[in-house]
């Protein structure tokens, strides 16, 4: 594993030589599509030094090369992948990416940062790298081969489940750091877990109109996967709680390994029998 640090020349250069580097590249094809992403990073990065980059990168670049070295031996594998740093507009902490079919972990630091004694990082970081993991043994999960509303949802939910309850079955860690990673306290993760059940019905119900009529709906993305609305912070990310039940289902009859190379018709099968009980 080796780190490459974008953050050091967007922090030089005020983000003038974006596009230079392939990692932007596949970045804003697949996952950012923000417009304003250039104004709203260089905002964001202001406060911020070579010097910040430098300590963040001495303590993530261990941290990552313990948890794959972890990830390796458990699973009996030998995936190498970098690290890449760099400042984005907070739309992601960190994920797994594919660039010309390599598997890289990449982290915003503008997300990373604030967060540095809030996160618990060993969660946080083994749950990244079983994405680009995930991506690199079973690339049919990869966003570039979402093609359609139905895979766009299930893919998705498939993809978090195994990033977040892998990453909790492999860690002596609590399985609400495993889901919010610490930022919301015990209490909060209770009544989001109790909000996933109550909710399931519903989401189940708006999940099959949705594919039904081949439109995705953006409001029930974002209540799935995203935050629109901080107030209520325990409604939303509904799908990494899902996903862990669709792959903690799976994982009653495979392996962890067997479960980070499954087929999609066999995922899709369980996902519409979870929603449907």
């Amino acid at each position: 594993m080796k780190v490459i640090n974008l953050a050091e020349k967007q922090l030089i250069t005020k983000n003038k030589e974006l596009n230079e580097h392939p990692f932007f590249k596949e970045y804003f094809r697949l996952f950012n599509s923000n417009p304003c992403f250039i104004q709203d990073t260089n905002e964001l990065m202001q406060p911020y030094s070579l010097r910040d980059v430098s300590k963040v990168i001495s303590f993530l670049e261990p941290l990552a090369k313990d948890m794959l070295n972890r990830i390796n031996n458990r699973l009996h594998l030998n995936i190498d992948l970098d690290l890449i740093v760099f400042f984005g507009d907070s739309r992601f902490d960190g994920h797994g990416i594919l660039i010309d079919g390599m598997p890289y972990v990449f982290f915003g630091l503008n997300a990373v940062i604030p967060r540095l004694d809030l996160y618990n990082f060993k969660t946080i970081m083994t749950h990244e790298i079983l994405h680009s993991i995930h991506y690199c043994l079973n690339p049919h999960f990869y966003r570039d081969n979402h093609n359609n509303v139905e895979e766009k949802y299930f893919k998705l939910l498939l993809s978090e489940g195994i990033a977040t309850y892998i990453s909790y079955v492999m860690l002596d860690e609590k399985i609400e750091d495993s889901y919010w990673f610490g930022f919301i306290d015990h209490e909060q993760v209770s009544e989001w877990v109790r909000n996933c059940e109550n909710m399931k019905r519903e989401i189940g119900y708006k999940l099959h109109n949705a594919v039904n009529e081949g439109i995705l709906n953006t409001t029930l993305y974002h209540r799935l996967f995203g935050i629109e609305d901080f107030t209520r912070l325990t409604s939303y990310r509904l799908g990494y709680y899902y996903g862990a039940e669709i792959v903690r289902r799976l994982l009653e009859e495979s392996n962890i390994n067997d479960v980070l190379t499954v087929d999609y018709g066999v995922a899709r099968k369980v996902i519409y029998d979870y929603f449907d009980h």
